[in-house]
């Protein structure tokens, strides 16, 4: 754990200096940060807005786990933050977000591979026996985001018991030290290796090199191009779903010294322009 923490320091004083660099030029610059599951639509939209407004926006993602616990736990240099609801509300509650708005609403889903056909058809299958889920005990130990929703959406349905004895005994439960995101700045991170130690990247190695035949995920996650084609989709009936886990937002970081900007940048997203950019990754704004 240690080790992790030292990493994520170095990480995040690089990526203070990345935004030190910017400061010394006259472009005007935003920091935004968001769940790297929202990576493809916030890319977009910052080449937009980059040209609408004439300015640079330094991007990072970070799994959903990582991010709440920086945003909770340490002062990272960002001016707008877009991930899951329920962290952005405990983040205001705090004092570390002024203002957020909500984007959308999403749905937790079981997965399997195409090519590894199992008979699943509700959640309550996954308490049978027979079935090998692929899940990360570890994470919930530390509070991981998606574990702890995933293990809520488990308990509602009834399996705890069950869902438990089916997930293989050795399976790999990475994670990323939240601590990396303050000392690092966004532009010096490695992402591919941060996304394959999110949950989603976890618990999808387990059905993909056959460790486990089901896994319980967000939707967005299997709209990913490196995922979409390879999979098959089980809804949950959303009566098991925790209230408040679905939805995600978008806020403004109460020490950000570029408010103004970005409020531009907040507008922009919720824009018209904004909704067709997240409606051609099939994620539908919020009506106003």
């Amino acid at each position: 754990m240690l080790k992790k923490l030292l990493i994520i320091g170095v990480a995040l004083t690089v990526l203070t200096a990345g935004i030190a660099s910017h400061s010394q030029r006259d472009i005007p610059y935003l920091v935004v940060w968001s769940s790297y599951l929202l990576k493809e639509p916030f890319m977009e939209i910052n080449r937009e807005f980059e040209k609408a407004y004439n300015c640079k926006v330094v991007y990072g993602r970070a799994p959903e786990a990582t991010l709440a616990r920086a945003i909770t736990k340490y002062d990272f240099s960002a001016d707008v933050i877009a991930t899951r609801s329920v962290t952005l509300k405990e983040a205001q509650t705090l004092g570390k977000i002024e203002e957020y708005k909500p984007l959308f609403e999403s749905r937790w889903v079981i997965i399997s591979l195409k090519e590894n056909p199992v008979k699943v058809s509700s959640i309550k299958d996954l308490g049978k026996p027979g079935i090998r889920v692929g899940f990360c005990p570890k994470r919930t130990e530390y509070n991981d985001l998606s574990c702890v929703i995933v293990e809520k959406i488990v308990e509602n349905a009834g399996i705890k018991e069950g869902f438990w004895k089916n997930i293989p005994e050795k399976v790999a439960c990475g994670g990323v030290c939240a601590l990396v995101l303050s000392a690092v700045k966004p532009q010096y991170l490695d992402y591919e290796s941060m996304d394959r130690n999110s949950y989603y990247w976890q618990v999808f190695s387990h059905i993909y090199y056959k460790r486990a035949d089901v896994c319980i995920v967000d939707e967005i996650f299997t709209r990913l191009p490196e995922v979409r084609d390879k999979i098959k989709i089980v809804p949950i009936d959303p009566e098991y779903i925790p209230h408040g886990s679905t939805s995600f937002g978008i806020g403004i970081v109460t020490y950000s010294r570029r408010k103004d900007m970005a409020r531009k940048y907040l507008s922009f997203v919720l824009s018209e322009k904004g909704r067709k950019i997240f409606e051609k990754y099939n994620l539908k704004l919020v009506d106003r």
